[in-house]
């Protein structure tokens, strides 16, 4: 079975699925220690993207697809952006694809090439999740640093959630004027804002269940540290399980393995 080539053209420099903030708090612990805080995020992280086997941090990919003739092909890095997505087919710029499912990754593709032939398939869109911090509710006369991309994007809510569907990336460096502006509700629209200007995006925010699963993971990381040996129970938020002699305590135990599932690529 072939296996798509993926990379990373735009990276994110966000690395938290749960905010350290948030983890110092639950432990009762003070700022001194969020460089320790910090490692267990990433090793935490580590884990579970390990075991999704991708990305979570809302970042631009370059997928390589052997077409093999197909009109529906799946990429990897999910959510996906459907606005972001452009597709070539062996060179060709493809304008008639579509995003059937965010969630799946799951690509509609003109089926138009001979049936013959294998087609080679240049997918370039954004995918993943934006992190703790990425993001916040859209304020008044505040100013906003534009980015390209991800990296270190302003990125707003509307603060009526029924305003639009979409979030929205500061692409103008400016200061929002004093009354919430008029939001699009079509992905890749601008917005002015005063001296500012925002485009809607088809983005997603980290779901509150995956920050809870990194919590309870930094939690036993935590936990492992300081535990006597020959202990093998995990505990957090009310969960246990305990560990058979010579697993790794790092591990996840199979519980949030579970949990994780519903987030696990399916072709």
């Amino acid at each position: 079975m072939s296996v798509n080539k993926v990379s990373v053209t735009e990276f994110s420099d966000a690395t938290q699925l749960i905010a350290v903030t948030e983890v110092r708090e639950r432990l009762g612990l003070d700022s001194s220690d969020d460089a320790l805080l910090t490692d267990l995020g990433l090793e935490a992280q580590s884990l579970i993207e390990r075991y999704l086997g991708r990305s979570l941090a809302r970042q631009q990919y370059t997928e390589l697809i052997p077409g093999r003739n197909r009109e529906r092909v799946y990429l990897t890095n999910l959510p996906i952006d459907p606005d972001s997505v452009t597709v070539t087919i062996d060179g060709t710029a493809n304008t008639t694809h579509s995003i059937e499912s965010n969630e799946s990754g799951q690509l509609f593709l003109d089926g138009s090439w001979p049936d013959t032939l294998e087609q080679d398939v240049s997918v370039i869109y954004h995918g993943g999740y934006l992190l703790p911090g990425q993001m916040g509710d859209w304020t008044a006369s505040t100013a906003y640093v534009a980015q390209t991309a991800t990296v270190s994007p302003s990125w707003v809510r509307p603060t009526k959630r029924h305003a639009s569907p979409l979030l929205f990336q500061c692409t103008t460096a400016g200061t929002t004027g004093s009354s919430e502006p008029t939001w699009t509700s079509t992905g890749g629209d601008t917005v002015s804002d005063n001296s500012a200007t925002w485009t809607g995006r088809s983005a997603q925010e980290i779901p509150y269940e995956l920050q809870r699963i990194a919590w309870m993971v930094v939690k036993g990381i935590w936990d492992a540290r300081t535990r006597p040996v020959g202990l093998r129970r995990f505990e957090a938020d009310g969960f246990s399980e305990s560990y058979a002699d010579g697993q790794e305590a790092e591990g996840l135990p199979e519980f949030l393995r579970r949990a994780l599932d519903r987030w696990r690529h399916r072709l």
